[in-house]
Formats: structure tokens, C-alpha cells, sequence
């Protein structure tokens, strides 16, 4: 409704702004924004991973046309991930266990982040083994199936602790993998009789000019800047688990 878009399409501009400056998506962000306007049960899930993908893709695209995706990483992470993010998305845990663990992992990754020194970020000192890596990526696999939430935001973390390249390299990955993340998990809604709302197109549009936004300076920022607003990303993530 028109009223409502009042408030919804600056707040998705807002999220889509904020979270493709740093390589991420908004899934979760975004799922909570159409929630709150009163998307159907059966449309809100689709419509949050079809913003999450229009997003990223346009954190991807910048990153990429920067030269500052490593694509010879992309086709690994997910082939180690997605299997075990089907597994993940079937065990049907506890949610105040799976909750408390990783909002508390999350926020632990932001304040290392934080406290991080910029020029320690990049790959001035030796690489964790691709096999610590491609284990470490079948673990965020069944973190994002057990909390539905997107690959990236844990995906960060890892490669910035593993020191496989800089902080822009790592944000253009992440972009990258959580364009395909979501696009496979689109398809798999839509065939469960899952469908998008009447104005998904506005929503796209919102979502859309704010993504351009971010990633046009997210691509620019200094390594500092990029690397304090990780850390904010992620203990705003960690923060809305814990009090969800």
C-alpha cells in the first residue's frame, strides 16, 4: 500500500545502501522490513532473498569491474558449502542454542575486526591452508542452513582471519557467493509454492538504488573504513539474534 511504502522503501534504500558497502546482502534486514509491512507468510521469504540477491549483485558488480574478486575461490567455497547447508537447513535444533551460539560468534568475529590493525588485514603474512579454508566454508554451510541467515556475514570472518587477501577482495567474494546462495534458494522456494508480493517491483527498485549506492563507495572506501563497517555489520547482526 502507498502509505506504507512511506516508510518501507526508504528503510529497504537504507539497508540496501548499508550492507552492499561491504559485500553483503541484508537478507535478514530485509526479511524483518517486509515482515513489519505485513508481507504474506508465503511471499516475505522469497521477496527477502530476491532483495538479498539485487543487493549483492550490485555490491558483485562493482567489486568486480574494480578487479577485487578472486574468482578462482568462488567455485570451491561453494561447492565445500551448499551441500552442507541442505543439511543444516534439515536439523531441526533448538532455536536458543544454534541463536546464543553464533550471535555470540558473530559478535566475538566484529570485535576482533574492530580491533584489527588496517594494515594487518590484507595478506602481508602466510595464507591458512586451502584445506583449513574449505573445511572452515562446510561449517558456515551448516551455519546458514541452521539459522537461515546468509553465508556471507560469516563467510567475512573467516577469510579475513585466514588472511586470504585484502578487505576489498574478501567483500567482493562474499558478494559474489551470496548472489549464488540466493538465486539457488529463490528456486527452491518458488517450487514450494512459495510466491512473490504484488510490489515486489518497488521493492526491487528501493532495495536496488540503495545497493548502487553502497557498493559504488564501498568499492572506494580506504581499508579502515571498510573494515570498521564490517565489524558494525556483523555486531548488528550478532545484536538482532540476541534480542530477536
Amino acid at each position: 500500500m502507498p502509505e506504507t511504502w512511506l516508510w518501507l522503501l526508504p528503510l529497504l534504500f537504507t539497508i540496501g545502501a548499508l550492507y552492499a558497502s561491504v559485500g553483503q546482502g541484508g537478507a535478514s534486514a530485509h526479511l524483518a522490513a517486509l515482515t513489519l509491512a505485513g508481507v504474506s507468510a508465503l511471499a516475505v521469504r522469497p521477496a527477502a532473498l530476491l532483495l538479498n540477491l539485487i543487493v549483492a549483485g550490485m555490491s558483485c558488480l562493482r567489486f568486480a569491474r574494480s578487479g577485487q574478486i578472486p574468482w578462482g575461490m568462488l567455485g570451491p567455497l561453494v561447492a565445500c558449502s551448499a551441500p552442507f547447508a541442505v543439511i543444516g537447513g534439515a536439523i531441526d535444533l533448538p532455536r536458543w542454542i544454534h541463536t546464543k551460539v553464533v550471535s555470540l560468534l558473530l559478535l566475538w568475529s566484529a570485535i576482533k575486526i574492530f580491533l584489527r590493525k588496517p594494515e594487518n588485514t590484507g595478506p602481508s603474512r602466510p595464507p591458512a591452508a586451502r584445506w583449513k579454508v574449505y573445511l572452515s566454508a562446510a561449517g558456515i554451510g551448516l551455519l546458514a542452513g541452521l539459522t537461515g541467515l546468509g553465508g556471507g556475514i560469516f563467510l567475512a570472518p573467516l577469510l579475513i582471519f585466514a588472511g586470504w587477501g585484502t578487505l576489498h577482495e574478501t567483500m567482493g567474494l562474499c558478494a559474489a557467493f551470496i548472489v549464488i546462495n540466493s538465486a539457488a534458494a529463490i528456486l527452491g522456494l518458488l517450487g514450494t509454492g512459495n510466491k512473490l508480493p504484488a510490489d515486489m517491483g518497488v521493492y526491487v527498485l528501493a532495495a536496488g538504488l540503495g545497493g548502487w549506492a553502497g557498493s559504488t563507495y564501498g568499492a572506494r572506501l580506504p581499508r579502515a573504513a571498510l573494515q570498521k563497517a564490517l565489524a558494525f555489520i556483523l555486531a548488528a547482526a550478532a545484536l538482532k539474534m540476541l534480542l530477536a
